[in-house]
């Protein structure tokens, strides 16, 4: 809207002062003649004049459009809360939620995405655990920038790659048995042990329903189910087929097995290269960097234990992650990204709860080693292990 009330413009000394007819007042230093000549011409044009002297003034208005509007959604949540300048799950935790979370929240809510909704839940309840604030700070923001996906039950999907260590399977088997699990389990949701793998005379594999009549065709040779030969692969006590880093060949990565490394070990910097667990988001893979075999790993936001920030390079480092499937490429080596969403069913939160010496009859007695934080109680710990346990029990395929 045009005002065409004259504005009053005063040069002391090459400094420019511009009073608007709204009383907003502009000073402006080594004013070139330029600008000046802009201003005089503007004097009757008020809503010109003053983007003129504020260039940011749209982007500034529209930042506070938006978060007026935050706050607005705020005050319908049923899970957020905002004290002073922060906002929280009061919920879960007296951590603050970082605002990419807060906003990725509110939108589900408002899409009524109870899936959703219950990823992001067990997600922020892992990060609560997390002694490291940066990296709780960084997570979901990093994760947003790199696509990366989240399960329902709050892990993080991530990538690596690798070199084989050791087989004493044919590897197109081992890879068409970790995609078929995948593919059964996070996609079609099923379970494992309804699908069966076979070979035909050619050793071309194939995957059937364990009630589908083709098993009845002579050629075909049912070498187990899915989740049996799946088993076979992840099992700590066989060689079927180990992984290692190629950058020191001294870690064991199998299929299902955790991979884990001491805390106290790993550099939790803002340093992008340094001690710990690699992984990241398909941006950082290239063909054949640090590994030939690209494998995909489910990682648990309280053992992240660094997020650098400052860098493009896609990476972060934990101090323990589970190696779920191995990632197949196409014949330009690409790699073929698996079909699954945000909020994806998995069950590997079962195997950290077991492995963090949670007493499965009695939650009370729980062991798990996590260092004291002062914004998070033991008993809200206790709380939250115990909720997730509970969902747990309540989803897992049989």
């Amino acid at each position: 809207m045009n005002n065409f009330s004259s504005s009053i413009i005063k040069t002391i000394d090459g400094t420019v002062t511009v009073t608007l007819s709204n009383g907003a007042i502009y000073s402006l230093e080594n004013c070139s003649d330029e600008l000046y000549n802009n201003i005089v011409k503007c004097r009757f044009d008020y809503d010109k004049l003053e983007r003129l002297l504020n260039p940011k003034l749209d982007e500034n208005r529209k930042e506070v459009e938006d978060f007026n509007n935050l706050i607005d959604k705020v005050n319908n949540s049923n899970y957020i809360t905002k004290l002073g300048d922060c906002f929280y799950i009061k919920s879960i935790s007296n951590i603050s939620v970082p605002i990419e979370l807060v906003k990725s929240f509110l939108e589900a809510e408002i899409n009524n995405s109870q899936e959703l909704i219950e990823s992001y839940l067990n997600f922020w309840r892992l990060c609560s655990m997390n002694p490291n604030s940066e990296a709780r700070a960084n997570l979901f923001w990093f994760l947003k920038k790199w696509g990366m996906k989240i399960s329902k039950n709050g892990f993080i999907v991530a990538f690596r790659n690798a070199v084989v260590k050791h087989k004493n399977i044919h590897y197109e088997l081992a890879e068409f048995i970790s995609e078929s699990f995948l593919n059964i389990r996070f996609t079609k949701k099923k379970s494992t042990k309804d699908y069966v793998i076979v070979k035909d005379n050619e050793d071309n594999y194939f995957l059937f329903k364990n009630t589908s009549k083709e098993l009845e065709n002579k050629k075909f040779k049912v070498l187990g189910t899915v989740q049996e030969l799946y088993n076979k692969l992840s099992n700590e006590n066989e060689e079927e087929l180990v992984f290692t880093d190629q950058h020191s060949g001294t870690t064991t990565i199998k299929l299902g097995q955790p991979v884990r490394l001491n805390r106290k070990e790993c550099d939790e910097s803002q340093i992008s290269c340094s001690r710990g667990l690699h992984a990241g988001g398909l941006h950082w893979l290239g063909q054949g960097y640090f590994g030939d075999v690209t494998l995909m790993v489910l990682i648990n936001p309280s053992q992240i234990v660094s997020v650098p920030k400052e860098d493009d390079y896609g990476k972060l480092r934990c101090c323990e992650y589970y190696p779920v499937s191995i990632v197949s490429r196409d014949g330009k080596g690409n790699i073929i990204i698996p079909d699954f969403e945000d909020s994806f069913d998995d069950d590997f939160l079962n195997i950290t709860l077991e492995n963090y010496g949670i007493n499965n009859n009695d939650i009370e007695k729980q062991t798990i080693n996590i260092p004291k934080l002062i914004e998070l109680e033991e008993r809200d710990i206790i709380r939250n292990l115990e909720y997730m346990k509970d969902k747990i029990k309540s989803k897992i395929i049989k």
